[in-house]
């Protein structure tokens, strides 16, 4: 039997991976790094350029979020985009649907490895904590920077400075503490940024969060109050708070 590819590429996809930066969002709490993902994705017109194709991640298909329904343009479980800039390419990995119970190793190093070998200049992965655990003085941005000094004057001015044991990311068992440490072991510098936020109605912490990477990596023109719209499928989403489900989903 064939063993399908980690990556496979979207059909007339010539991307090139190497010396670029890499989002990838952890699934925490109120899945504010998917909905920050999901904006700067919609507000870049980032282009899909391929999937990872792993039976670790539970399989999901579904209407693009990023196109009307009537498009008839399906999305998958985790997708990559490109979201071109003048200074090159910054790629956003988002994923849709959580790691199957019990493989949150294997699919943690089979992507640090895709990563490594790809030749991306470093990985930046956004996480969401719960405020409960963060002093206030703290203010709603933590990062912690390995390998990668450089990122040090465009992150100070944002937010506080944590060490790896001030991490509060994520549980022993989870997959995205595992890419970090897997990541940490293959040399591959890493930003983790922390942004602060409570269970709810998280679309005013997305859209903060959306910011907060953007002055960091400007894949949006920086201006004092950037205006931030959503995709399509917000609208048609029963997000916190909204009317329940409508008939048209049956």
């Amino acid at each position: 039997m064939l063993v399908p590819d980690f990556f496979v590429a979207a059909h007339g996809s010539s991307s090139g991976f190497s010396g670029c930066p890499i989002i990838v969002p952890a699934l925490t709490i109120g899945n504010v790094p998917q909905m920050a993902c999901d904006l700067l994705i919609h507000n870049s017109h980032a282009n899909r350029v391929g999937y990872i194709c792993s039976d670790d991640v539970v399989a999901t298909c579904g209407v693009d979020a990023y196109t009307p329904p009537s498009s008839g343009v399906v999305h998958t479980s985790v997708e990559l985009y490109e979201c071109p800039r003048p200074t090159g390419s910054v790629f956003i990995l988002q994923q849709r649907s959580p790691v199957r119970q019990g493989c949150g190793l294997q699919y943690a190093a089979s992507l640090s490895k895709w990563l490594k070998d790809s030749g991306f200049s470093h990985v930046v992965l956004l996480v969401s904590i719960d405020a409960g655990r963060v002093p206030p003085q703290e203010g709603s941005l933590r990062f912690f920077v390995n390998n990668l000094e450089s990122a040090l004057s465009t992150l100070s001015p944002m937010g506080q400075k944590v060490t790896e044991s001030d991490l509060l990311m994520l549980s022993e068992d989870s997959p995205s503490l595992a890419l970090w440490k897997f990541s940490k072991e293959s040399a591959l510098p890493f930003v983790v940024l922390e942004t602060v936020c409570h269970e709810g109605d998280n679309v005013v912490d997305a859209v903060q969060f959306t910011c907060q990477v953007n002055d960091y990596l400007h894949l949006l023109p920086v201006t004092e109050n950037p205006r931030i719209t959503v995709p399509p499928s917000w609208s048609h989403t029963v997000l916190w708070g909204s009317v329940g489900h409508t008939t048209t989903l049956y």
